[in-house]
């Protein structure tokens, strides 16, 4: 049986449940409706970038030249790219056309690319150093979500969906911030940072669906 048969089969089928969302924040879901559950799994992609710019002017009369005027400065590009699967359920509280419903998601953001660059030579180094460190020992960042939302079918296999969540994000990471040792490793010294942090917000959405 090829795709375009199953394709077919499942256009015509009433009761199977497929339907596919999209998202007011920009999340595509598919999902199968099985009584009152519904899971279903979303994606969306992040891209956070910007500059830091600063710049360094100093005088000292009392020095000798050239060490009377000091500048200094830089410029400092970043972006982070991150892909954000989510797996969650809705919990319908009926079966009419207009459905309250609960809302239950865990979510795990993944970064895909992390770029820093800067102008100095010397800056990029260090931050070539840091952007290898992040990737040393990263620990998952996770999101669970609870919330609430209500359900209104337009047609036969159109709906659209609103919904209030409470999300709690948290995660951390290690950081190799040193390490020494001489040549036969009878001496050796590790410094080390973990950084953790926990984030909580409410969000809310606006689904369009199509059940198949």
């Amino acid at each position: 049986m090829n795709l375009l048969m199953i394709l077919a089969i499942i256009s015509t089928s009433q009761n199977h449940g497929i339907n596919l969302g999209i998202g007011s924040t920009g999340e595509a879901s598919v999902g199968y409706q099985k009584g009152i559950f519904s899971p279903y799994l979303t994606m969306a992609f992040t891209s956070v970038s910007g500059t830091y710019t600063y710049f360094f002017q100093s005088y000292n009369d009392v020095l000798p030249e050239p060490y009377k005027e000091k500048i200094d400065g830089d410029t400092i590009s970043w972006k982070i790219g991150l892909i954000s699967p989510k797996l969650g359920t809705r919990i319908s509280l009926n079966n009419k056309s207009t459905k309250p419903f609960v809302n239950l998601s865990v979510n795990m953001p993944i970064p895909i690319f992390i770029s820093l660059k800067a102008d100095d030579s010397t800056d990029q180094a260090q931050f070539d150093s840091i952007k290898t460190r992040l990737y040393e020992k990263p620990e998952p960042t996770i999101t669970l979500s609870a919330g609430i939302g209500i359900e209104k079918f337009l047609g036969e296999r159109f709906s659209i969906a609103a919904e209030i969540n409470y999300n709690y994000l948290f995660g951390g990471m290690w950081l190799q911030d040193r390490y020494e040792e001489n040549s036969n490793q009878t001496y050796w010294e590790k410094e080390q940072s973990h950084i953790k942090y926990q984030i909580g917000r409410t969000s809310t959405a606006i689904w369009l669906n199509y059940y198949f």
